[in-house]
């Protein structure tokens, strides 16, 4: 009869044994790994693209969110190429910066995001994307100047549609439109940029929650869209605040100061979640933005800190980015 060969593990001695060969190959197992690891911080650049392809930026969410729209922005050297006719509403403008002295404020740029992927404009991409939906631009000149970009790069779709709205007043105006826009549609809405004191914004976020949000002003979808940020000289945080001429142009602030100051941001956003309402954090764009705005209006030579140079690589460009990013989020 064959003996029954005995376990190693039945011997108190032979499992300290092992136990200690299980230690040592552990332990080996670890410090391997923490010296991949060590390696791996001195990632190239590359590792660090893929890195980002993991993770793309989802606008809508809050700014508390690691992978928020924070970036800085690139000059682009190479020659554009020439757009066609339907460029032209835009190169009309003197908020274009196309010729004069404002177009040395039109070097194209673009926005690059630090650690997450927020794909480039791309026509078609959008167009899928929006379907049979048509997109209306609810808000002041500089959404305005946000929906030409749109229509001219979308080779004047109709499906893209503006409503001049900046105060109280020009809402209570547009409500019979708003209640005429199809239900499928989408309205993007931005007013803020005319408020510059706390309680005249309470006041009119009160009445656009009466007018829009408790009772519906439209049945298509609301998306807000944050206000941009402003860089005026002599203000803390880049807000007007008071007409003058613009002797040095526009200045760069200290974001943090900027993000602590920026109230017309924290009020909206605050009212918009409490609805279920997507906010596209556009903030973060334009916090640094300061040497892409008009600098001045040419006909009275007064500042303008707020709107942007409407050109083909600048801030519409990557404000319609983010808007093509929600709707692929949404909608495909």
């Amino acid at each position: 009869m064959r003996r029954r060969r005995k376990c190693i593990y039945q011997n108190p001695s032979n499992i300290a044994h092992a136990s200690h060969i299980f230690s040592f190959l552990y332990f080996l197992v670890l410090m391997l790994c923490l010296k991949h690891k060590v390696r791996s911080t001195a990632l190239s650049e590359l590792q660090l693209n893929q890195i980002r392809k993991e993770h793309l930026c989802f606008p809508e969410v809050p700014r508390i969110n690691p992978y928020s729209l924070q970036g800085k922005w690139v000059r682009i050297s190479q020659t554009l190429p020439r757009k066609k006719l339907y460029c032209d509403i835009s190169k009309s403008s003197s908020r274009s910066c196309m010729s004069g002295v404002q177009k040395r404020f039109s070097t194209p740029k673009y926005f690059t995001t630090e650690l997450c992927v927020l794909p480039d404009f791309n026509e078609n991409v959008f167009h899928r994307a929006l379907g049979d939906r048509e997109l209306y631009f609810l808000g002041d000149s500089v959404s305005m100047q946000q929906k030409v970009r749109l229509h001219c790069d979308l080779k004047n779709s109709s499906k893209v549609n503006g409503i001049r709205v900046s105060h109280t007043k020009h809402l209570m105006a547009s409500l019979g439109r708003l209640a005429r826009i199809p239900h499928d549609s989408i309205v993007l809405v931005n007013i803020g940029l005319h408020f510059n004191n706390r309680i005249s914004y309470r006041i009119f976020l009160e009445n656009f929650e009466e007018l829009c949000l408790k009772n519906r002003c439209t049945n298509a979808t609301i998306v807000w869209q944050e206000t941009a940020a402003q860089h005026f000289p002599g203000s803390k945080n880049g807000y007007f605040v008071k007409r003058g001429k613009c002797k040095s142009g526009c200045v760069p602030l200290q974001a943090e100061n900027m993000r602590k100051l920026d109230f017309r941001n924290k009020m909206a956003n605050l009212v918009m979640e409490r609805y279920g309402i997507p906010v596209l954090h556009v903030w973060d764009l334009t916090q640094d933005a300061y040497d892409m705005h008009v600098q001045l209006n040419i006909n009275s030579g007064l500042c303008d800190c707020t709107h942007f140079c409407n050109v083909e690589m600048g801030v519409f460009r990557a404000y319609n980015r983010v808007l093509q990013a929600w709707l692929v989020k949404s909608f495909s």
